[in-house]
């Protein structure tokens, strides 16, 4: 099994440092992703800016988290779902929304289960979700520029995931006691 290096400060490539140190003063410590991801710059680079770019769509903080950990848990990322979690508490996410994202629950709120849907069916279908699906999404009160967006966040988390996935990404202690 091919082993990735979990970089630190001091033996991260000189690009990846400056975002490794941003990581570090934003969660008061380097994620495990992070510091692989380290290894190439452009990919640390890539993931942080889409999640800076995710952050500018027209969803709620709510909505986008509902987006991103239905990702997570669609694509089994172990790795994901306990930092959104560890983050999400740390952030005041409704926890009673939180507890159902994780125990794979319906939302009560019909507006946010519409939109857990069709992100669930985005990634299982890997974007062929039908004209019945759309309706449903824009009837909920969602637009087709949400659509689109909606496809920024995929990117996103469908990129950490799949590291995660190839690098076997072990989860921070710092994420142990949450998920």
């Amino acid at each position: 099994m091919h082993k990735f290096t979990i970089h630190t400060l001091e033996t991260a490539p000189e690009k990846s440092k400056e975002m490794l140190k941003q990581s570090k003063d934003g969660a008061g410590f380097i994620p495990n992703m992070h510091a692989i991801m380290a290894e190439s710059p452009v990919l640390l680079m890539a993931y942080k800016e889409m999640g800076k770019l995710f952050n500018e769509t027209s969803f709620t903080p709510v909505e986008r988290e509902i987006i991103e950990m239905t990702i997570n848990q669609v694509n089994d990322c172990t790795y994901c779902v306990a930092a959104h979690s560890y983050f999400d508490r740390l952030s005041n996410f409704p926890e009673e929304i939180l507890s159902d994202l994780l125990e794979g629950k319906s939302l009560e709120n019909s507006k946010l289960q519409t939109l857990r849907l069709f992100t669930k069916n985005v990634i299982d279908k890997r974007g062929w979700v039908s004209e019945t699906e759309i309706d449903s999404f824009l009837s909920a009160g969602y637009s087709k520029e949400q659509i689109l967006e909606l496809m920024v966040g995929v990117a996103h988390k469908t990129l950490s995931n799949y590291v995660n996935h190839i690098a076997s990404t072990p989860v921070d202690k710092e994420f142990e006691s949450t998920g």
